[in-house]
């Protein structure tokens, strides 16, 4: 629990103070945000998206709307549904204080229905945004888990090891998403529960009926979020590993076997696509019928192999720009780097043997969003959790010398007040605001 409590003051301390970065008087990029003032100097910028998710969860039944683009992640709003009224019955003995309030600082588009709405559209609001800070927490508490599994107890300073939780709890992701209803945060902890899942099943072995559950458990979070296709692939590639190490397995077991987790990953979406059948309504998916995710290629190969070869030069040259997000986190093992190599030191032998894993799975991560033919930094930011892992292993080798620990924090701090103070580094202003 102190731990949980500490993971929390670190998320709230770090979105409190990024609070200040969305002044809409500082002048800084113009994103298709609403804004919300809360004083002179504090603001929150409210994405575009954001009464799209309020509108769903208040009412699932958009959800068996022809052609409702939000189709696709049906549990996501279910699950902001089930906060939101949750939010709102509990509260009801305040819900006047919330009107005097709202009367101050929101603008509902001046309609009186929107006006008569204005609790229960808080109430979802704040709804999605305890989502926001479960999926930070939830991110902390497995990158934690993944250092003490890989590298043993910390060995260095406690504020250097706060300062790197910090730049998964507030950085340019939670910069404009925290406090708004968006999934984009899922970007931090679907790699981190890839890393998890992936050490842990090859460290341990894991039982077939536990990785038939895992399998079937990320099926039903690809319909919270399609990353979590990620988290299937590593769940499935590590579980081909284990197999084929096995001495009791022939290949057709492990197919068997293979084939079983597939379809046990397929049961949720399959499930709800036979729903909407059902109600003879067609499956819409905004990611494939609108931006042409993963299809561009297939729609590429049927027009020659020319234009694959033009399409997929063009996507690598948009993909490469959106790498500037990470930059900023990319300075610690830039650092720690070379003077692992000035002073001879040696990764452990446990270290070597699961540092290709992580790697394995940042490939996929790269492949994926490349592969996806759409293209924003906020997306290529979950890059982010890979590099803060590989740094954490290095340091954690043992206990560094106090300059580098001193050169470390910071980094870290000024790359944080960069980031509340100024936009993150980036190549192309129209990526960055996609």
């Amino acid at each position: 629990m102190k731990k949980i409590g500490l993971f929390l003051i670190i998320i709230l301390t770090a979105n409190i103070f990024l609070l200040f970065s969305n002044n809409e008087n500082k002048g800084s990029i113009e994103f298709d945000y609403n804004y919300i003032k809360i004083n002179k100097y504090m603001g929150i910028r409210v994405n575009a998206d954001a009464f799209t998710f309020i509108g769903v969860a208040i009412n699932p039944g958009y959800l068996f709307q022809p052609d409702y683009l939000r189709q696709s992640r049906p549990a996501y709003a279910l699950i902001g549904s089930v906060v939101g009224y949750s939010i709102y019955y509990a509260t009801y003995p305040l819900h006047a204080v919330f009107k005097r309030q709202m009367k101050k600082s929101l603008d509902l588009h001046g309609t009186k229905s929107e006006k008569d709405k204005g609790v229960l559209y808080f109430c979802f609001y704040l709804g999605y945004i305890l989502l926001n800070l479960s999926i930070l927490l939830c991110s902390l508490l497995v990158f934690d888990r993944l250092i003490h599994l890989t590298s043993g107890y910390w060995k260095n300073g406690k504020l250097l090891y706060i300062l790197t939780l910090l730049m998964i709890a507030g950085n340019h992701e939670t910069k404009y998403f925290f406090w708004t209803p968006h999934q984009q945060l899922f970007n931090i902890l679907t790699p981190l529960l890839s890393l998890y899942a992936g050490i842990k099943i090859i460290q341990n072995n894991i039982l077939p009926a536990k990785l038939f559950l895992y399998s079937f458990l990320s099926g039903c979070a690809l319909l919270i979020y399609g990353n979590f296709l990620l988290l299937f692939i590593t769940i499935l590639a590590s579980g081909l590993y284990i197999y084929s190490k096995s001495n009791q397995l022939n290949y057709r077991a492990i197919i068997i076997r293979l084939t079983t987790m597939i379809l046990l990953f397929s049961i949720p979406t399959v499930s709800w696509i036979l729903l909407l059948k059902f109600k003879e309504i067609n499956f819409t998916s905004s990611e494939l019928n609108v931006y042409r995710q993963f299809i561009w290629i297939a729609d590429a190969v049927k027009i020659s192999p020319q234009h694959l070869l033009y399409c997929g030069s063009v996507n690598t040259w948009y993909f490469l720009q959106t790498f500037g997000s990470i930059l900023l986190p990319l300075l610690l093992p830039a650092i720690t780097i070379p003077y692992f190599i000035k002073n001879n030191i040696s990764l452990s032998v446990l270290t070597q043997s699961i540092a290709i894993i992580p790697l394995l799975i940042c490939i996929a991560h790269v492949l994926f969003f490349w592969s996806l033919g759409y293209y924003a930094d906020r997306l290529t930011f979950s890059l982010v959790p890979f590099i803060l892992y590989y740094f954490i292993l290095l340091i954690n080798q043992q206990k560094a010398d106090k300059k580098l620990e001193f050169a470390l924090i910071l980094i870290i701090s000024i790359s944080f007040l960069w980031i509340v103070f100024f936009e993150a580094p980036h190549f192309s202003n129209r990526l960055f605001l996609n």
